[in-house]
């Protein structure tokens, strides 16, 4: 993958939790980042929504 390009990540330690965000896109390394990985959504979302709420309040 990193020969064609790609921009690959992964934990120092193995089996441990990992999570990228890249732009829209969010990946976990394996199981053990699924509540990072809950976290981190939860957190993108919330940013999404606070730059709706100031772009409807900006255009009213």
């Amino acid at each position: 993958m990193k020969d064609r390009g790609s921009d690959y990540r992964n934990a120092l330690i193995p089996i441990t939790s990992k999570v990228v965000v890249d732009g829209n896109l969010i990946t976990g390394q394996n199981p053990f980042s699924s509540k990072k990985m809950a976290k981190v959504v939860i957190h993108e979302l919330d940013k999404q929504i606070a730059q709706s709420n100031i772009i409807n309040n900006y255009q009213h």
